[in-house]
């Protein structure tokens, strides 16, 4: 495949960077299980994140953004440039559960809440 000078069409050659045209996305995660919760983000392009480590009783925030057209929930790397997010996953006493995010295409709250805690045999994380 090749641009219309010729030049080869590199397979990130058509990254987007910056936030324009998307919308910031507030992800807060409380930890209410009865260890530390650790959370990573799985990204497009074989990537992950450590987003960070949750004590017990507290809240670990991040912010994510929305492209409203498509629904895609995007993290910046370094270089400024999206990285689309195709799930947040958090670890607990080797247990991982994956969290319910809200993606969808159309404007959506400039916040979204999740509450994990220990049920019967899991851990659960459920939107508040």
């Amino acid at each position: 495949m090749a641009y219309a000078d010729g030049a080869p069409k590199l397979p990130y050659a058509d990254v987007v960077s910056g936030t324009e045209g998307t919308a910031p996305l507030d992800i807060v995660i409380k930890n209410l299980t009865d260890g530390p919760l650790s959370c990573s983000a799985a990204l497009a392009h074989w990537f992950s994140e450590d987003l960070g480590t949750i004590p017990t009783g507290h809240t670990l925030t991040f912010r994510l953004w929305h492209e409203a057209g498509t629904g895609v929930l995007n993290r910046l790397n370094d270089a400024n440039e999206r990285m689309p997010v195709e799930t947040i996953f958090c670890t607990v006493g080797g247990e991982t559960v994956r969290l319910p995010l809200t993606i969808r295409s159309g404007a959506l709250p400039t916040q979204q809440r999740l509450t994990c805690r220990n049920a019967v045999d899991q851990v659960t994380c459920t939107a508040d």
